[in-house]
């Protein structure tokens, strides 16, 4: 990650996407990097959900409540959360005019438990590097007291992310399986079933990155059919799974740059100037 910059997007999205309707718009920023775009004047009520990169969400004007870790955090404009992959966390919805706020998906450094909210100096966002925002982000430890509780949700969500049954698991922890759920989610931060849902859906997630069709990513992720799928994956990230496949397609205008660029490679190759 030390060797990627991703500097300002916040700045040219917002501006390239201004006339567009509120709500979320996803696009990929640099080959590691998702990047969504929320603006609207209600801030987004998300259910309980998580990823496998670690999510960094910058306010840029509004501000954004979040439920995470048992605790709410309140992101005002100017500041910064990161969430660790694989912590699970909900946004609450709240009215502010001109809501309007980054959120980007980088690889993980580290495992985490709890989120980490930092104030950016304003001089700062004019001409901010995400990549090493999120750096910083990441070096934050968290509260002292939360480290035994991080070991214990760490070892609890690997173990959900193997796929081994409900019934299974709670065998192993020598609890029925009554006990196990509910431990599991006093620990990791909701229920089992809803933490495989979500597996599933980032699964599904991935797959609309590269590109696949709808009703195959549906069916492959153990949906009952698209109507189903769609529901949970709006309710969890914001938006249709056919909105955040559209907006992570190759932009024209990118290829358009890219074609540039190679034609003036190449004639350069052939004047001798190269």
């Amino acid at each position: 990650m030390a060797t990627e910059t991703l500097r300002s997007p916040a700045t040219t999205f917002i501006q390239h996407e201004q006339a567009a309707s509120a709500g979320w718009r996803y696009r990929l920023e640099a080959p590691r990097c998702e990047i969504g775009i929320w603006q609207g004047d209600r801030a987004p009520a998300l259910g309980t959900h998580f990823h496998r990169e670690d999510q960094l969400t910058l306010v840029l004007s509004g501000s954004r409540h979040f439920v995470s870790a048992r605790a709410q955090f309140h992101v005002p404009s100017g500041h910064a959360i990161l969430f660790p992959a694989g912590v699970p966390h909900s946004s609450l919805s709240q009215s502010h005019p001109d809501t309007r706020c980054l959120n980007a998906y980088i690889t993980p450094s580290q495992p985490g438990y709890w989120p980490v909210v930092l104030q950016i100096q304003e001089k700062e966002l004019a001409d901010i590097d995400v990549m090493r925002l999120a750096a910083r982000l990441q070096g934050q430890p968290g509260p002292a007291d939360h480290s035994g509780a991080s070991g214990a949700a760490r070892q609890w969500r690997s173990a959900a992310l193997s796929g081994a049954p409900v019934a299974l698991q709670a065998r192993q922890h020598g609890l029925g399986r009554e006990a196990f759920s509910r431990k599991f989610e006093r620990l990791v931060g909701m229920p089992p079933h809803a933490f495989r849902l979500i597996q599933r859906l980032n699964l599904a997630r991935d797959r609309l990155r590269a590109g696949r069709e709808i009703a195959d990513v549906a069916c492959e992720c153990g949906f009952a059919d698209q109507s189903h799928f769609g529901r949970h994956f709006r309710r969890a990230f914001g938006v249709t799974p056919r909105a955040y496949r559209d907006g992570l397609a190759p932009h024209p205008s990118a290829a358009n740059a890219s074609t540039a660029l190679k034609q003036t490679r190449k004639l350069t190759d052939l004047d001798g100037t190269g």
